[in-house]
């Protein structure tokens, strides 16, 4: 079996979208991507959010930056190179309960160094949707994925 990696060169695109693929013009939407080696679950990072039009893009830069700030703290968790990283990932959009219980534990085993994207999660716009997680394979320079949500 032949593994394709993760490339410097790629940029993911998440659109929100309904269940018919249409977008959701939704701003403020929160979004975990997991990655994962041969197939096993590696680590996963929140990005966000989401702009005017319901799209968020994310570099591989984005991503190793964010990799690289938590290897400091958790070394064993984010010591794999983003490029170590199979091709295939998973897309997430947390609910409005898992961003503020992520915001609490946040805060209260951080503190005064809670980051800013934790700040923003409290007034996020995931309570409006719900979706299941969504598969997304690499490929090319840039991959664009369109989520489909339901509007609660």
């Amino acid at each position: 079996m032949i593994l394709c990696r993760v490339k410097p060169t790629q940029t993911l695109v998440i659109q929100i979208g309904n269940e018919l693929g249409k977008p959701l013009l939704l701003l403020g939407i929160y979004i975990d991507v997991e990655f994962y080696i041969s197939g096993q679950h590696r680590y996963g990072f929140r990005f966000g959010p989401t702009d005017h039009n319901g799209r968020l893009r994310i570099t591989y830069s984005d991503v190793e930056t964010k990799r690289a700030i938590e290897a400091k703290i958790f070394l064993m968790d984010y010591n794999t190179p983003l490029d170590d990283c199979d091709d295939c990932l998973k897309v997430k959009i947390p609910s409005a309960d898992e961003l503020k219980k992520a915001y609490e534990w946040n805060t209260k085993w951080f503190a005064d160094k809670a980051s800013e994207d934790a700040k923003g999660w409290l007034n996020a716009a995931n309570g409006k949707i719900k979706a299941n997680e969504t598969s997304v394979k690499l490929h090319g320079i840039e991959t664009i994925v369109s989520v489909p949500c339901s509007v609660v």
